[in-house]
């Protein structure tokens, strides 16, 4: 009964720690975002949040029980995103042709023709180093931890507490390190026993292009059927809609051309400083900054790992570039090209970030802060319908 009482206890301290702690960041956050992007703590905002927390636990139930519902879901979401990106090219294309069957053909030739000699260039080179890269990896350990060692010897000296201290994370180290070997070879035995759940995943990507070319081709016919439903002839939802594909298109843009920026600026400064396996971790991570903030960090750490072995003063000067890499990213060319587009609360960016990856892996992290950006825009549009229907009873000013 004690024991009960005292995880109780532990449950409560904990959820009070959590709750101040949210508390508190919101207030932090809200210093560094404009007055219409603050989170106000108000009794209707806190319903809100308790309605769409039972919605997405609802929803996750069902994409749990019937896991086809989201993988359909989910491939025609990256459809529509496909062909929200190409249409651009499409419709440049279309002008010159005058036909959106051949806009469309010309513009897949020119992206897969793009990707096979990326492939083929590209591809090749990676693969070797990753092949390296694993033959390495119990010396690059070895050489890390022996840094690691030196630098130890320097700071413990003769004292006896510092020493075993080091040793412990010597040791744990050394324990973390296997682990990550045994499971990289473990990965690669394992792919073949996959083969139908891949066949599968392979299905549902090639299934993406093929769906792509109809919204594409069927794109005015869609738009019309969409403009012709009795809600968009509302004001209010026409805006909605503007409004979302003007800040999507500016945000899908930007975040591509960024990671292009840090990927091809991380590689150039690796290969310069003569970090091995420049071009993996470049590409690491180009596809890690899609996802911010946690993204630059799966690039980050293994620039340092490699940058140990040339020495303690690589791995600081490794560490400041990447630094200097984000903070040009996120200073200069962030606002430039990104703009306002997501105007999202910080905090609000890193719990979408968490929920997204818990609830659907890398894919959830990645689609994360557009998803949220759009029920923004939503809620910032039928908002103040949804309060007039939904919380007459609730909100101060009108008691």
């Amino acid at each position: 009964m004690e024991q009960i009482n005292l995880q109780n206890i532990l449950i409560i301290i904990i959820i009070a720690f959590v709750l101040t702690s949210i508390y508190y960041l919101i207030n932090i956050g809200n210093k560094h975002v404009g007055e219409s992007n603050k989170i106000i703590l108000s009794r209707v905002n806190i319903i809100r949040t308790l309605i769409l927390i039972i919605s997405v636990i609802f929803v996750i139930f069902i994409f749990k029980k019937y896991p086809i519902i989201l993988s359909t879901i989910i491939t025609l979401i990256l459809s529509v995103v496909v062909a929200y990106i190409i249409n651009p090219l499409v419709n440049y294309f279309e002008k010159k042709l005058n036909k959106r069957a051949y806009a469309i053909l010309v513009s897949y030739l020119i992206i897969f023709g793009f990707f096979i000699i990326l492939i083929g260039l590209v591809v090749p080179i990676t693969i070797d180093e990753l092949k390296k890269l694993l033959r390495s990896l119990p010396n690059i350990l070895n050489e890390v931890e022996k840094t690691i060692d030196s630098i130890a010897v320097n700071f413990t000296g003769n004292n006896e507490q510092l020493a075993v201290f080091y040793n412990n994370i010597s040791e744990g180290f050394q324990e973390y390190a296997n682990k990550i070997q045994i499971s990289l070879f473990k990965f690669i035995t394992e792919l073949g026993s996959n083969a139908s759940g891949y066949a599968s995943v392979f299905i549902r990507i090639a299934l993406i292009p093929v769906v792509s070319f109809y919204i594409l081709l069927d794109k005015d016919k869609l738009i019309s059927k969409i403009k012709s439903l009795s809600i968009y002839k509302n004001n209010k939802v026409s805006n909605l809609f503007k409004d979302i594909d003007e800040s999507m298109s500016e945000f899908v843009r930007a975040r591509i051309l960024m990671a292009i920026f840090v990927g091809v600026v991380t590689t150039i400064v690796l290969l310069i400083l003569g970090i091995d396996f420049a071009l993996v971790i470049g590409l690491i991570t180009m596809i890690a900054d899609i996802i911010p903030y946690i993204g630059p960090f799966l690039g980050f750490v293994p620039a340092i790992v490699l940058a140990l072995i040339k020495g303690p003063y690589m791995a600081i000067l490794v560490a400041i570039l990447f630094v200097a890499i984000q903070w040009v990213e996120n200073n200069v060319i962030g606002p430039r090209i990104l703009g306002k587009s997501v105007g999202l609360h910080p905090l609000v960016i890193l719990l979408s970030l968490i929920i997204g990856g818990g609830m659907f892996g890398v894919a959830g992290m990645i689609f994360s802060v557009p998803v949220v950006a759009t029920g923004k825009v939503v809620i910032k549009h039928l908002g103040p319908t949804m309060k007039e229907k939904f919380f007459n009873l609730i909100d101060y000013k009108k008691e």
